[in-house]
């Protein structure tokens, strides 16, 4: 079975030289499997559903649904969430917090620091709109729904809006405390434990 784990930091492999990340631990657990992670650092509901269409013939997707605040940057190996991008105006603390966050997606030693700041000046003053983009993200919740009709899936909530949009589809309880968690901050045992038995039970099904 092919299967792909989509959403923010905790769906992003990791190779541990002591083989203790839980990615790791998941992926030895099923050596008979191909499991492939598509996360990225502070995903955006649009670069998800890039990577699902991008990835269209898995046999079972999970997917790690975001903060519909995680603002999306094509260009970037990583989106950001709204706060950490406005804040880097605010004060000195922020910016160098926004920098080190764009290390892990743009080489920064190509950023200009003053062209960055009008860039995330005119995207506040201009281009973001909360309602807006609360309406983005609904109508982007249909669109991922259109994208795996007919597919295996396991969701894992995040704000409770999803499941008012896949009204059928199955939802874990078992992971969803982990949507709200980065992967500096879970415990490898026991996110490999719970994924593990999602993952038994789908493919068992």
């Amino acid at each position: 079975m092919k299967i792909g784990i989509f959403g923010h930091s905790i769906a992003i492999y990791k190779n541990h030289k002591n083989g203790d990340h839980y990615s790791q631990l998941v992926n030895a657990h099923f050596p008979e499997h191909t499991i492939n992670w598509y996360g990225f650092f502070s995903s955006s509901l649009e670069r998800i559903i890039y990577q699902v269409d991008k990835h269209k013939n898995l046999d079972l997707y999970v997917i790690f649904h975001t903060d519909q605040n995680n603002l999306y940057f094509p260009g970037w190996y990583r989106d950001l969430d709204k706060a950490t991008f406005f804040d880097a105006l605010k004060s000195e603390t922020g910016w160098r917090r926004f920098l080190f966050c764009l290390r892990q997606g743009v080489n920064t030693g190509l950023v200009d620091p003053e062209k960055m700041k009008d860039f995330i000046k005119f995207y506040k003053d201009t281009m973001f709109d909360k309602r807006v983009t609360e309406l983005r993200y609904n109508s982007n919740l249909f669109l991922l729904k259109s994208l795996l009709h007919g597919k295996k899936t396991i969701h894992v909530a995040h704000s409770g809006l999803e499941k008012r949009i896949f009204k059928t589809e199955y939802f874990s309880s078992s992971l969803q405390p982990y949507t709200n968690m980065t992967h500096e901050y879970v415990r490898s045992d026991l996110l490999s434990k719970a994924l593990i038995a999602e993952l038994e039970q789908a493919i068992n099904s």
